[in-house]
């Protein structure tokens, strides 16, 4: 109770004064009109809203007459002294009002009020001081003002922030601290508010003004400040002893662009300026204060209208590039303390002057102060220099210190120790140089190059380290020429170098018009450039001499002889388009001679080169780019020899289209010659490093061990057209038939693993083994074969090529066979018919064009749902095709020779091929026989495949054939483009010799055929009505049936009977589908094989099981061959591109005793579908065909009893068919039908006797 009653009566003592000073107890709960909310007392307020409530508060306050309660007062803690803002914004030259706020501190209190900045000043409005008013000057800038109360126990204090900004802010932009942003203003003559302190990057980048006046507070400039105002003349600051300019800070390319700015003079307080400060300005003066003694680099470069720069006499260093390119600048003038002018001159302090920091400049008369020690490389380059003075205490002089100046006369202090490369370089002006005692050794070689007015060069006898003698320069020793004058005033035309010396150094003549030099015995070098572009006509070096370095000779277009007396090694392009050079004499008899390096004698015209034997490595282009090359021999000694030491760089590739004989001695351990053919002996067998029968060869057949072919090996070989590859090469080196645009046949070996050569060649189908690791994306620049087979590979990767957009190529089929994992098409042509393998890991098509044209068919080797199914489902779709219906799962092609063992040897025997599997469209089969010996024949050519028959109907067409089978249609339209055999046209090409050219596994070739028809992927062309009866042609003992020409249909329709129902289904084998014929198995223990090919190309040897064994006719008759076992079906590679042979003069290649002869023509090819082809690994004979005998009636009669009776089991002979009578009606089906009771009775006797046996 006792508490209770004393804040009663606290409260009413309270409620009581408060009602005496005339606030009624409602008013006194809240904050009088004008003053801030107790947040804005005990936080920072905005400057317009603490300038507000300043003005409303002082009213209040004048309004009252009292003092009033804030809320801030009733709290416990709340006694002390407040001001009414803690933070107020003026504006400059304005005023503003502050009240103070004494809470519990009694009455009858006085508030004293002060300033921290002159700023701002502050009075009291009364004695008593409650309230202040505030006045700014007329800058910008803050201040602290303080209201403080003295009582007698303690001082109180309460403080704000007073802020002064520009009154008038119209085109200028603040941000809240007052730095200026940007100037948007129209006024050409503008005065940055003072208080300002900092100027912001590119303030008044690109404004209209003339005239712009910093004041003294300004104490940072950003980079670009003032830069590309067109307009501006002139930026001035305020800096006087009563105010002086407190910056201390500018940034780079301050007046950048001001093209027509007129002067500036830095304030007292910079001391520092930035790199570019003052770059590629149109200003014509600046002055730099004295507190500034370092000049960065590019300071003042680029600035073309500048003329005089005002330094400070302390500068100790002058940056790179400075003053480049400073074309007006003439005078310098320095500034000592107090800011004054001392005269013209370099800095009396100056020590470093860095690399070009006076390059392109106008300077042209320098005298160096005393205090400089080092020039720095290309100080005066390119300048206007005329007249220099070197002080005494320079120590070090940089290279192209006077390059392209104008200075004629030249002396070096005695105190330079160092002097760069290429010191006096390019003086187009230069007449006399005078070189100091102690200037090092070996500093001086190079020194003088290009200095075409040189006429001596001056040495005391006291120097250190060089010598001079008649004007020529020496080392001491004079064992070293230096430097010859130019234009010697000894003359200059012939000389004769002193005994004693054995070296001449680098550049030493260069240039120099000099017709003769007699060289002493002691000559040991010749230096690089030491002699490049003089006028020497003869040169003979001694028996003794050792090195020509590069470019010694180079470019001598008068020399016309050389003998290399002792030299041993000849420097890159040491005699280089010394292009009347024609005698050449390379000293075999003194047998010294060991290296010619890369372009050593390039474009020198020899005709006739012998490398000595001494000789041990030959660089690129060492005899290159010669077109006049006929006769070459190499050494026993070369070693090494660069793939291009005799290229000459021609249109076609980098050849000698002259070089007819190229030779190699027989001593060689390594290198040797075959047919003007240079091969190279490595630790893995034999590589063709180059064949230089560009101009003539038509035909090579590489070198059996060979297992390389080098880069660009047969590269411009413009009329190559076939080459024979040997089995056991590995590789195809880049570009080796780069340009053989006429090159149609090669044969690729099954040995071969990488490919990297074929491009811009003639090839259109390319077959390559089983043994591929990776064909390179540049294998076919320029052009992708139409047909590619890679039978298999070995973690084999493919990667397409681009093609040309000159003669664009359309791919057809490309085949990747098992084994190979990687397949990309990202620069060129899809094919239409892509074949990939169950082994595929990386499928790519991101570059490809023609993914989209809805005709290509993708099969994979591979069931749905398998990894490599997957992954090429997914990439198509990628590429925008519809896996759905273009991509299908691949069966292996294959084809089966029906009822073999029901085959009669040396008669007639009908048959029937089932063919199934492979791609869709057309598919072809053929039947061949192998005899004892290797001989290979065609019992049946290539033949389409179509729908058979059946049972019901194959026996209709007996009878109707004469008791025969129905003969199938022989292939009228080939899967390759060129002209075809007619049907009915007896192909020539049906046996095939063992002594024939032979061809290893993989075959390209290409037809040059004035009818490049194709076939479409749809079955296509077969026979309408009854086939024709067979003609027969004897061709060694070989019967080989082709239907007559008179019968041949060139573009026959397709029939309802023989027409597949659908390509698809040819794809499954399920009807069957095939051929049947009459075949003629010889009777001499032959095997038989079969062929199958779709439209890819892809082909298929089977070997055909079951055939019965011959019987011995005579005691003296061959015994008969061991029947076949079976054996599944092998890939089969076309062995020949080349025409009949009959048409071609080219020579052709023996097989080895070991190779298996195999059948050939190419199932891409159309004259060699007529024709032989060989299997995968060996070789493709070329084929020969015995004319065809003519018989009458009678004598075909008379044939066929003779040899009925005699059982000859040789060569048969068989009437042709125009020998026969041709019978029609009613007697035709009869002797139809009576052959074929026969011929069923005579088969059953047969084998019923066969059995009995």
């Amino acid at each position: 109770m006792r508490t209770h009653s004393s804040r009663l009566c606290l409260s009413c003592i309270v409620a009581a004064a408060v009602s005496c000073l005339g606030f009624s107890p409602a008013q006194s709960q809240a904050p009088a009109r004008g003053f801030a909310s107790e947040s804005s007392l005990l936080g920072a307020s905005s400057p317009v809203a603490a300038l507000s409530h300043g003005r409303e508060a002082a009213g209040a306050v004048a309004t009252a007459g009292v003092r009033p309660m804030h809320p801030i007062c009733d709290r416990p803690e709340g006694m002390g002294l407040y001001l009414s803002q803690t933070e107020l914004t003026i504006a400059s030259g304005g005023s503003g009002t502050l009240t103070s706020l004494p809470c519990g501190l009694g009455f009858d209190l006085t508030t004293k009020w002060t300033s921290s900045s002159p700023l701002v000043t502050v009075k009291p409005v009364d004695a008593r001081g409650e309230q202040a008013t505030l006045k700014a000057g007329n800058g910008t800038g803050d201040a602290v003002v303080t209201a403080s109360i003295d009582k007698v126990d303690k001082i109180y204090t309460a403080s704000a922030t007073i802020r002064v900004r520009p009154a008038d802010a119209s085109g200028f932009v603040f941000d809240g601290s007052g730095d200026l942003l940007a100037y948007n203003g129209a006024a050409k003559d503008v005065r940055i508010p003072a208080g300002v302190t900092s100027i912001h990057k590119n303030a008044f980048l690109g404004s209209n003004v003339e005239r712009i006046h910093v004041p003294a507070s300004v104490t940072s400039i950003g980079d670009s400040a003032f830069a590309n105002a067109k307009k501006l003349t002139t930026v001035t600051f305020e800096d006087t002893d009563a105010n002086p300019s407190r910056l201390t800070s500018i940034g780079s390319r301050l007046i950048e662009g001001d093209s027509n700015f007129v002067s500036m003079k830095l304030p007292r307080s910079l001391t520092k300026i930035p790199a570019s400060a003052f770059a590629n300005t149109g200003a014509k003066e600046i002055s730099l204060p004295s507190g500034v003694t370092d000049i960065p680099e590019g300071a003042f470069a680029d600035s073309p209208r500048l003329t005089k720069v005002k330094l400070s006499d302390g500068v100790t260093r002058i940056g790179p590039r400075a003053f480049e390119s400073d074309r007006a600048l003439s005078a310098f003038a320095r500034i000592g303390s107090g800011e004054k002018e001392l005269g013209a001159g370099l800095p009396s302090k100056l020590a470093e002057i860095k690399e070009n920091a006076f390059a392109s400049s106008g300077i042209r008369d320098v005298s160096l102060p005393s205090s400089v020690t080092s020039i720095d490389n290309g100080v005066w380059r390119w300048s206007k220099l005329k007249k220099i003075t070197l002080n005494e205490g320079l120590k070090r002089l940089g290279s192209y210190a006077f390059g392209d100046s104008e200075v004629e006369d030249l002396t070096i202090p005695d105190s330079v120790q160092t002097v760069g490369f290429h010191a006096f370089v390019d003086m187009p002006s230069l007449k006399r140089v005078r070189i100091g005692d102690n200037v090092g050794a070996g500093l001086l070689p190079k020194a003088f190059k290009d200095t075409p007015k040189l006429a001596e060069i001056q040495v005391k006898n006291s120097s250190v380290n060089y010598a001079s003698v008649e004007g020529v320069l020496f080392d001491k020793r004079k064992t070293k020429l230096i430097a010859f004058p130019f234009m010697r005033k000894y003359g200059f035309s012939t000389y004769k170098v002193p005994e004693g010396v054995t070296e001449i150094t680098a550049y030493a003549f260069e240039k120099v018009k000099i017709t003769k030099v007699t060289f002493p015995a002691t000559l040991k070098h010749i230096r690089e450039y030491a002699f490049a572009e003089t006028a020497l006509t003869n040169l003979t070096l001694p028996n003794s001499f050792e090195t020509i370095e590069n470019h010694a000779f180079f470019n001598i277009s008068s020399l016309k002889s050389l003998d290399l007396g002792g030299t041993i090694n000849v420097g890159y392009s040491a005699f280089y388009y010394a292009d009347h050079l024609t005698q050449v004499n390379l000293r075999p008899d003194l047998g010294r001679l060991a290296k010619i390096e890369s372009s050593g004698f390039q474009a020198v015209p020899l005709t006739t080169i012998t490398i000595p034997d001494s000789v041990t490595e030959l660089g690129y282009f060492a005899f290159g780019g010669n077109k006049k090359l006929t006769k070459v021999h190499i050494g026993a000694g070369v070693r090494i020899f660069d793939l291009g030491a005799f290229d000459d760089g021609d249109a076609f590739g980098q050849f000698p289209l002259t070089l007819r004989e190229l030779t190699v001695s027989a001593a060689n351990p390594v290198y040797s010659a075959d047919h003007n053919t240079l091969y190279a002996k490595r630790d893995d067998g034999l590589h063709l490093i180059r064949s230089y029968n560009s101009a003539t060869a038509s035909e090579y057949s590489v070198r059996k061990g060979t297992v390389q072919i080098a880069e660009k090996a047969f590269s411009g070989h413009k009329n190559l057209v076939k080459v024979i590859l040997p089995e056991g090469l590995k590789r195809i080196g880049q570009k080796a038939f780069d340009r053989t645009k006429a090159l149609t046949n090669v044969n690729f070996p099954e040995s071969l693993e990488y490919v990297d050569g074929l491009t811009a060649t003639g090839l259109r189908e390319v077959e390559f083994g089983t043994h591929i690791r990776e064909i390179m994306s540049g294998s076919f620049y320029e052009g992708m074969p139409e047909r590619l087979i890679v039978r298999g590979g070995v973690n084999g990767k493919f990667t397409d090529s681009y093609m040309s957009y000159d003669t664009p190529r359309t791919q057809k089929s490309a085949y990747f066979g098992e084994g190979m994992t990687s397949v990309s098409y990202v620069y060129g042509v899809f094919p239409e018919y892509l074949v990939l393998p169950s082994t595929l890991k990386e499928f790519r098509l991101d570059g490809a064009s023609g993914t989209g044209t809805g005709k290509v068919k993708v099969y994979v080797a591979a069931a749905p749902g398998t990894a490599a199914w997957n992954l090429v489902s997914v990439q198509m779709s990628k590429a925008g095709m519809d896996p759905a219906r273009q991509l299908h799962s691949y069966t292996p092609l294959k084809a089966v020779l029906r009822h073999a063992d029901k085959l009669v040897r040396g008669s007639k025997s009908p048959v029937t091929v089932e063919v199934s599997g492979g791609v869709e469209g057309r598919r072809q089969a053929r039947i061949l026989a192998v005899s004892p010996n290797g001989k290979t024949s065609v019992l049946h050519d290539w033949t389409d495949a179509s729908q058979l028959p059946s049972a019901t109907a194959s026996a209709r067409t007996t009878a109707v054939n004469g008791g025969g089978v129905a003969i199938a249609r022989k292939a009228s339209l080939k899967l390759t483009d060129g002209p075809t055999t007619p049907s009915g046209t007896a192909s020539p090409d049906n046996t095939i010799s063992p002594s024939s050219t032979a061809t290893p596994s993989g075959t390209s070739s290409s037809q040059a055929s004035a009818n490049p028809s194709t076939p479409s992927g749809s079955p296509s062309g077969e026979p309408t009505g009854q086939p024709p009866a067979p003609s027969e042609t004897p061709t060694r003992g070989v019967t080989q049936q082709s239907p007559s020409p008179s019968e041949a249909s060139p573009s026959p329709s397709p029939s309802s009977a023989d027409t597949p129902a659908s390509p698809q289904d040819q794809g499954t084998g399920d009807p069957a589908y095939g051929f049947t014929a009459e075949i003629t198995v010889p009777a001499d223990g032959s095997s038989l094989k079969l062929e199958v090919r779709d439209e890819t190309g892809y082909t298929v040897r089977t070997d055909v099981a079951g055939v019965p064994v011959p019987k011995p006719s005579t005691p003296n008759s061959p015994a008969p061959s061991t029947p076949t076992s079976p054996a599944s079906p092998t890939p089969t590679a076309p062995r020949s591109s080349a025409p009949s042979p009959a048409l071609t003069s080219q020579p052709t290649a023996q097989p080895g005793p070991s190779q298996q002869v195999l059948p050939g023509p190419s199932p891409l090819s159309a004259d060699r579908a007529n024709g032989p082809t060989a299997s995968g690994r060996v070789a493709a004979p070329s084929v020969s065909a015995a004319p065809a005998q003519r018989y009458s009636a009678v004598e075909s009669r008379q044939v066929e009893a003779k040899r009925t009776m005699t059982g000859a089991t040789g060569p048969t002979e068989r009437p042709s068919r125009e020998g026969r009578l041709v019978k029609s009606g009613a007697a035709v089906k009869t002797m139809a039908v009576f052959a074929a009771l026969l011929l069923g009775g005579g088969l059953a006797l047969r084998r019923r006797a066969r059995n009995a046996n």
